[in-house]
């Protein structure tokens, strides 16, 4: 279990403990499912979103198997609760999908945006990756300089040009937590808005450097602050909202572009590695189509 979801786990845990001791519920464990759903309703109630209603089940399903009882949260009751926090507006997630019409103009902006040539070659490619490999950022990005085991490396990468593809291998995330890896492909698009065009035009100019694939001209590794502030300053650039959008925004749009060419919900979640159908929560196809044309 990586670091973060120990942590939500941790903390869902003891929010529904603070619940049932709060309501005078017995505190023994399997709890009931009429209290489980009591608490979810609460999570509403207080605004939270229906993701972290979701985790927080999920931990207390976790806190169940580790006890060694049944999984009581897993009932027809529950789940609709879930699903309607979802439909509802008011626990709707506020991200937007950054689509393929979004990014060709973003990318447009970056000669302008970034300090030098080099850099917008590195945040282009950074990008389109991200776009087209469903990727999560922090695969990507490091939350440190000094922290770099996790993201892709320059070993990672094989580019067939011959077949037009390009194959990175994710060393780890919070789906592969036996650090197994996984190895994405992608191809040739025959459009401006290209993945293996723009790593063509990156590699030529990145240092020959061992380490982290995606790296400034002195090695050091794109960072998730570094790659969060200069898509913030492409969208400014283009005056839209940047409120709205976050480097999840990448991984969200590229399951609501790939809905909306045809691909299925099973697809999709091999694409992006989902182990189960909250995928669903990221396709947003009718906020796709109320997004302005920046052509």
């Amino acid at each position: 279990m990586s670091e973060n979801t120990l942590s939500s786990y941790t903390n869902g845990v003891r929010r529904f403990e603070a619940f049932r001791l709060n309501r005078g519920f017995p505190t023994s464990w399997p709890p009931t499912t009429e209290h489980i759903v009591l608490f979810l309703s609460a999570l509403s109630l207080q605004g939270l979103s229906s993701n972290t209603a979701r985790q927080y089940k999920c931990a207390i399903s976790c806190q169940c198997k580790l006890l060694g009882h049944t999984d009581t949260t897993d009932s027809y009751i529950t789940n609709k609760v879930l699903h309607g926090m979802q439909k509802s507006k008011a626990t709707a997630s506020t991200r937007l999908p950054i689509t393929a019409n979004l990014l060709s103009n973003i990318l447009r902006v970056l000669p302008v945006t970034c300090t030098n040539m080099y850099e917008s070659s590195l945040f282009t490619a950074a990008f389109t990756t991200a776009f087209f490999g469903f990727l999560r950022v922090g695969e990507l990005t490091v939350t440190s300089p000094f922290l770099r085991e996790r993201v892709v490396s320059i070993d990672d990468v094989l580019l067939d040009r011959p077949t037009g593809s390009l194959h990175l291998r994710i060393r780890g995330s919070k789906t592969d937590q036996d650090g197994q890896g996984h190895v994405i492909k992608m191809h040739k698009t025959g459009k401006p808005l290209c993945p293996i065009l723009s790593f063509e035009q990156f590699i030529i100019r990145r240092p020959n450097l061992q380490g982290p694939l995606f790296c400034h001209l002195n090695g050091t590794p794109v960072t998730r602050t570094q790659f969060s502030l200069v898509l913030k300053k492409a969208l400014s650039s283009l005056q839209i909202d940047y409120g709205k959008y976050n480097t999840h925004s990448f991984r969200i749009g590229a399951a609501t572009t790939a809905a909306m060419v045809g691909y299925t919900t099973e697809e999709i979640m091999a694409a992006g590695r989902w182990k189960s159908k909250a995928v669903e929560s990221y396709v947003k196809i009718s906020q796709a189509h109320e997004m302005p044309k920046l052509n």
